[in-house]
Formats: C-alpha cells, sequence, structure tokens
C-alpha cells in the first residue's frame, strides 16, 4: 500500500490486490474514506503498479494522477522489461470518480512521451501532453492540452490535436 499526502490535509491511498489497482481518498479531520478501482487494459501486467504519482491539486476537490505498470509479457520477450503508463483526473468532491484518462507511454502500443511530456499550468487549470510518437493521424510529435474544471474535475480538450 502506497499513500501520497494532499495540500489540503487528505491522503491518496492506492493497493493492488490481484491485478486491480485500487485508490481511496481519505479526507482530513474525518472517517470519510471513498474509493475506486482504477481501469488498466490488456497491456498491463497482472502485478500492482510500479510508480503512482501526483501531477496537480485542480482546487479542493480534484486530483492530476499518472499510474505506471510493467508492460505485460509478450512472445519473444517483447516488452519484457517495458513500462504502461496512465493518465488520470480523479474527482474527490464526493464518491471518487475517473472524469479522464488517457495512455500516456506504453512499450506494446508504442507510445513515447517527449521530455517533459505532462505540463501542468495552474493559472489556467490546463494541463498539456507532449508524445514524441503516439497513436492517430499525425504519429509523431503530438501536443494536446486540456482544461479541467476545479469544481468538479470535467476535463475538454482547450484546442485541437497537433
Amino acid at each position: 500500500m502506497g499513500t501520497i499526502a494532499l495540500t489540503g490535509g487528505g491522503v491518496l491511498r492506492y493497493s493492488t490486490g490481484g491485478s486491480q489497482t485500487v485508490v481511496q481518498y481519505v479526507a482530513p479531520r474525518s472517517n470519510r474514506k471513498e474509493g475506486m478501482v482504477l481501469g488498466r487494459d490488456a497491456t498491463v501486467s497482472p502485478r500492482g503498479p510500479v510508480e503512482i504519482k501526483l501531477i496537480a491539486e485542480v482546487g479542493e476537490h480534484v486530483l492530476v494522477v499518472s499510474d505506471q505498470y510493467e508492460s505485460k509479457q509478450g512472445s519473444m520477450s517483447y516488452c519484457g522489461a517495458g513500462q504502461e503508463k496512465f493518465l488520470r483526473v480523479l474527482s474527490i468532491g464526493g464518491a471518487v470518480r475517473e472524469t479522464f484518462h488517457a495512455k500516456l507511454e506504453s512499450c506494446i502500443d508504442n507510445l513515447e512521451l517527449a521530455s517533459p511530456g505532462v505540463l501542468w499550468n495552474p493559472e489556467t487549470s490546463t494541463l498539456e501532453i507532449h508524445w514524441l510518437s503516439g497513436s492517430g493521424p499525425n504519429e509523431h510529435n503530438q501536443t494536446r492540452s486540456y482544461r479541467i474544471d476545479p469544481r468538479n474535475g470535467e476535463v475538454k480538450a482547450s484546442d485541437s490535436p497537433h
């Protein structure tokens, strides 16, 4: 089990059982605990996360996190030491719920982030993701921007992909 301390006094806990990763928000100065299972795709190893990282706290009720896993073993050791990484926006104002997710990096899907790959701008509540290689019509040097509503975590594309 891991714990991430939040500036508002609460904590985000995460644990793995079987092939599921569960995140739980524990509110400050109360016994209120809300949690949810993070979705995974077929590229992820059944083992637990290698890392869950807090990217941003948006207002008092929204978190942006990334979770990283080992890649599922492929034939002929393809991606044997690879990683699968996701970005998630979690609303923690009531029951914990995911309002957005995107795959950031993948050995199996051939997704690679630029450096820096994820940029948070707190003044505009905007998240930018920069891929060196990714999926879509323009597979190289993609950038996507998203605006996150600090009240409820709703995410809207702030411009078209380029």
